[in-house]
């Protein structure tokens, strides 16, 4: 599976933004054809991470890379990029990567863990 991530910085105005990006973008995104699903997922601090640069994370979905590069050729997948970059361009970054899924099954004990 492919996926698009979309890293969004710290802004003054991250409630805003947030509506904005789950009511305007989201929408137009799962209307693109060949989008699987999209996740949206608000960042918080970790011990680890200290303060954060970033407060949310998009992901987009795709079956696989082609699926990917054929919707950029789409009207749904120019507006939908159009929008996005529209009030974010300065505070987005973005990858794009094939992801791979580790599952453990609940009925067993893994492996690892004595």
């Amino acid at each position: 599976m492919y996926k698009t991530v979309g890293l969004y910085k710290r802004m003054d105005n991250e409630d805003e933004f947030y509506d904005y990006y789950t009511n305007v973008v989201v929408p137009q995104l799962l209307n693109i054809p060949g989008v699987l699903k999209v996740e949206v997922t608000r960042l918080h601090s970790t011990r680890v991470s200290g303060d954060s640069n970033y407060f949310l994370m998009g992901e987009t979905y795709f079956a696989n890379y082609e699926s990917f590069q054929r919707t950029l050729t789409t009207p749904e997948g120019k507006a939908a990029l159009a929008t996005a970059l529209k009030e974010s361009s300065e505070f987005l970054t973005a990858y794009v990567g094939q992801e791979e899924s580790f599952k453990t099954n609940i009925f067993t004990k893994p492996h690892y863990i004595k």
